[in-house]
């Protein structure tokens, strides 16, 4: 159980993003991008990266090639200084970003499986499903800007993040991965983290 919060800043055509369960014997190939769940840190108007994909799944903040963020009013500066948090309890993952929570999901069940197959990753072995793994900044082509200064806190189940976001600003629900039984049912919370 973690959460981590990375201050970045994009530049024009930006393309890097943030790596969570990443699992260094799944990459021996030479050149290989390190393989594992990635909180995407993308310039979408710019990079063509963000009209591939599925349904939006490479934009900014999107679990890179499974799910799509819902960033419909979430304040954020594109010339600016913004801010990751990727928060994990158990196989409950989400993704926030400025305070607002953009996506939510569950490891280790049949829908997120499903989603891997369908992905980029189906050709590795239990993509995402890795009780643990490293963390680590990816930058690609054309980077964003990441500070010195990013936290990463392992804290025990029920550790809390940083405040949410309480200026309404977050007013839509963020997209969650369900399915019945599949994944174990959990209640969705307002983005405000209220």
């Amino acid at each position: 159980n973690f959460w981590l919060s990375v201050d970045f800043k994009l530049t024009p055509g930006a393309n890097s993003g943030i790596k969570y369960f990443v699992r260094p014997d799944l990459y021996q190939v030479k050149d290989a991008s390190a393989i594992g769940c990635e909180f995407q840190v993308l310039d979408d108007e710019l990079h063509p990266d963000a009209k591939l994909g599925v349904a939006g799944n490479r934009t900014l903040g999107s679990l890179y090639d499974l799910i799509t963020a819902d960033k419909a009013d979430v304040p954020f500066d594109k010339e600016g200084w913004n801010t990751a948090w990727i928060k994990v309890q158990g196989n409950h993952v989400e993704h926030w970003l400025n305070g607002c929570k953009i996506l939510e999901y569950e490891r280790n069940c049949q829908v997120f499986n499903a989603l891997v197959a369908y992905s980029k990753y189906k050709n590795w072995e239990n993509f995402g499903n890795h009780a643990k793994g490293h963390i680590l900044l990816h930058f690609a082509e054309q980077d964003a800007n990441f500070p010195a200064r990013h936290q990463v806190k392992l804290s025990p189940t029920g550790s809390s993040m940083p405040a949410a976001r309480t200026d309404g600003s977050c007013s839509g629900t963020a997209r969650r991965l369900t399915a019945g039984a599949a994944c174990a049912p959990r209640p969705s919370p307002r983005r405000d983290g209220a």
